[in-house]
């Protein structure tokens, strides 16, 4: 999601500790410390994984996976299975489609049956890096209360065996 508070907290995390920071980059437990919502509650970790996205060997951005281990749906609170950040430089490129892409089969094997994204109404880009990946528009996103002022999201999804839209999409 693109949320520039937890983008400084992680920096600052990343900082503050390093190895620890990229111990947590895999947390297939959700091991990792408690979230804190925009209303101020906090909610257990999901399990998670960050990959850095490397372009021409330098660090590019990154993608994040989060599921919910009891269930293909994700709690009310959490915006979507998959999200990504690229620096601005390398936007509209293709690469999060293509990372996307790459990552897909690893995360249908295991088992997930569809994967959300959640997509700012106004984020084209990201909306076409969707499509790329052959993700279908659901409808706006179900908010929850502690997310009320992030604005309107789309609900996209993604199948397996989606056709990308675009031939040149990764």
């Amino acid at each position: 999601r693109h949320d520039p508070h937890s983008r400084t907290a992680a920096l600052d995390a990343c900082h503050r500790d390093p190895e620890a920071h990229v111990a947590l980059l895999h947390d297939p437990l959700g091991a990792r410390p408690p979230v804190t919502l925009d209303d101020g509650t906090t909610r257990a970790a999901l399990p998670s994984t960050r990959r850095w996205i490397l372009v021409d060997g330098a660090f590019g951005g990154e993608i994040a996976l989060r599921w919910d281990p009891t269930s293909p749906d994700l709690p009310p609170w959490v915006l979507g299975h998959v999200g990504w950040h690229l620096m601005e430089h390398l936007r509209g490129r293709g690469i999060a489609p293509k990372a996307l892409q790459t990552w897909l089969p690893e995360i249908w094997a295991m088992g997930l049956p569809y994967v959300d994204l959640a997509i700012g109404v106004d984020n084209i880009a990201s909306q076409k890096a969707a499509v790329k990946v052959g993700a279908r528009p659901l409808g706006l996103w179900p908010y929850s209360a502690a997310q009320a002022g992030r604005g309107q999201l789309i609900q996209w999804r993604v199948l397996p065996g989606s056709q990308a839209h675009d031939s040149n999409a990764c």
